[in-house]
């Protein structure tokens, strides 16, 4: 199966683009405001297009860990989770199809390289891993808040780990919003989606294997974090979440206008995650339920996010016109995509 790259984009009526459904887009995405109504609206997959992210070639990896790092050892954080709170339906996100089936593997839009699969490997004892590659480069806009790369991954099979990198350039910290999780409620910094590791779509459905989000300019933090659910569902609010923290709201240093190289590896083989960002390095326990096995719903690499999400004013109140703490990362630009997951 080749990786199919899916770009999503808003747009304001209900449409049909392709082959899958366009949902009702948001209105005011540049301001970080979700035009839902005003208990937070629909959650939407606003997709427009479909692109090749590139095939994949399989290999065997030898059955070892990375090399361990420095745990993450910041205290606490404010973190306000997106939650199911005021999210009342999503209608569904197929990887492809209108009726939910498999992704096909052609090319609407343009994008990454097409490098083909490769044989099956076998080996004494190693995994079997499939290598591929997303878009040479990439922004996200109002017109584009989140760009997927499908994995070739076969329904059924426990995959042991996937491994995402690239390279980033933050290019604004957005305005900050009001958290709620403070009484009463507080400014603080966005919460910018670089990376997750998804499973279904939209994310809400069933739930990130992994969220990885930065804050900045003050504080400057790190959120990783799962928010998982037993099973890929039609309406984001059919069931509650786990949520769990990855790492505990770890300090970063970076700064807007460079480029910084990103690698998140996924691990339920030896049960931990590792994240390297700009030469900081941090590692976390993951949730033992929250495997990576389709049944038969995709696995996503997802940058940015579908929507804005938690916008609130100064009472706490769900607020369509306030900034949203959860948002895509508007301007910040990508490059060199490629990944690897194995079983």
């Amino acid at each position: 199966m080749k990786p199919v790259l899916i770009v999503c984009a808003g747009a304001a009526i209900l449409a049909f683009c392709g082959c899958y459904a366009v949902e009702e887009g948001v209105s005011d995405v540049s301001r970080g405001k979700d035009a839902g109504d005003a208990g937070g609206g629909s959650s939407r997959d606003a997709g427009n297009s479909r692109v090749d992210g590139g095939g994949g070639d399989e290999t065997v990896a030898p059955d070892s860990g990375m090399d361990g790092g420095t745990a993450a050892s910041d205290a606490g954080g404010d973190d306000a989770d997106p939650g199911d709170a005021g999210i009342t339906d999503t209608g569904g996100f197929d990887a492809g199809t209108e009726d939910g089936g498999a992704a096909d593997a052609g090319v609407d839009d343009g994008g990454g390289p097409d490098t083909g699969a490769g044989d099956a490997g076998g080996g004494d004892g190693g995994m079997v891993c499939v290598t591929g590659a997303g878009p040479v480069s990439f922004a996200i806009s109002d017109q584009q808040p989140v760009v997927k790369v499908e994995l070739p991954v076969d329904p059924g099979v426990n995959y042991v780990r996937a491994t995402v990198s690239f390279e980033f350039k933050p290019t604004d910290w957005h305005e900050p919003c009001y958290n709620p999780i403070y009484s009463p409620p507080r400014l603080g910094p966005a919460f910018n989606y670089l990376v997750e590791l998804r499973r279904g779509a939209p994310w809400c459905n069933g739930g990130n294997l992994y969220e990885l989000k930065l804050r900045g300019p003050s504080p400057r933090k790190v959120t990783f974090e799962t928010y998982y659910k037993d099973k890929v569902y039609p309406k984001c609010g059919s069931a509650a979440a786990i949520e769990h923290k990855i790492l505990n709201e770890p300090s970063h240093s970076l700064d807007l206008g460079q480029f910084y190289p990103v690698t998140v590896v996924y691990d339920t083989g030896r049960g931990v995650a590792e994240i390297d960002i700009g030469g900081s390095h941090w590692e976390g326990a993951l949730l033992p339920e929250a495997l990576m096995v389709p049944n038969p719903d995709p696995f996503h690499f997802v940058f940015g996010v579908d929507k804005a999400l938690e916008c609130y004013n100064s009472a706490g109140e769900e607020d369509p016109s306030a900034a949203c703490c959860h948002i895509p990362p508007w301007g910040w630009e990508y490059k060199n995509v490629t990944y690897e997951v194995c079983r």
